[in-house]
């Protein structure tokens, strides 16, 4: 959703508004948008969750049996379906709502950078470099949580994944999340930075890409 979207609109459709506003202030707003977005995003998946098992399931604020008994209860049928189970690592991170919270939390701040560095690309006048870099972060990320061990770390789509930060049979953290929070906010002051400098020269309203 985030690599489909026109983001930042700085197309002259829009002129009648930002000639009443400062270039900082659209800045600001694109970065409303932004977050809108990503939380919006995160809730409809959420709401569309709860509605795929309703009528099916129950809510509680525990850990079921179906993620907690099935790989000593049916060891065949979880070495065949792992995709659809939590990892152990996440599950002993406290209670779903907890775990949804700070994973959810991670997750927002994995976007805010991806649209970020989307907007420096647009601001920059290489939007589509901008795409091509982001699928590109976020393939190589994919890939390095699987094949790259503690070199993942170098990468934002790891620190998103929050079960990835627990090691999978004990209870010491691989990357305690909170250093995620402080690599997450250091890249979006420093993309932060480098958007407030570059929105100063660009040009709102000429369309270029």
């Amino acid at each position: 959703m985030v690599f489909l979207s026109d983001f930042p609109d700085n197309r002259s459709g829009g002129i009648f508004v930002l000639c009443r506003a400062t270039r900082r202030r659209w800045f600001s707003g694109q970065m409303v948008y932004a977050a809108g977005v990503c939380i919006s995003y995160l809730v409809i998946l959420t709401v569309a969750g709860m509605l795929w098992i309703r009528g099916t399931g129950s809510f509680s604020v525990q850990w079921s049996p179906y993620m907690t008994e099935i790989q000593n209860t049916a060891p065949e049928l979880y070495a065949i379906s792992g995709e659809y189970f939590l990892m152990s690592s996440t599950l002993m991170q406290g209670t779903p709502v907890s775990v949804l919270m700070a994973g959810g939390g991670l997750q927002v701040l994995y976007l805010a950078v991806i649209f970020q560095v989307l907007c420096a690309f647009r601001l920059a006048g290489k939007k589509k470099a901008g795409l091509l870099f982001c699928i590109a972060v976020t393939v190589l990320g994919a890939a390095s949580v699987s094949y790259f061990g503690k070199l993942k770390w170098l990468f934002p789509t790891s620190h998103a994944v929050f079960g990835e930060h627990f090691h999978e049979f004990f209870a010491q953290p691989e990357m305690t999340p909170g250093w995620s929070v402080v690599y997450f906010a250091g890249l979006n002051l420093l993309l932060g930075i480098l958007n407030i400098c570059l929105v100063r020269n660009c040009q709102i309203g000429d369309g270029k890409e």
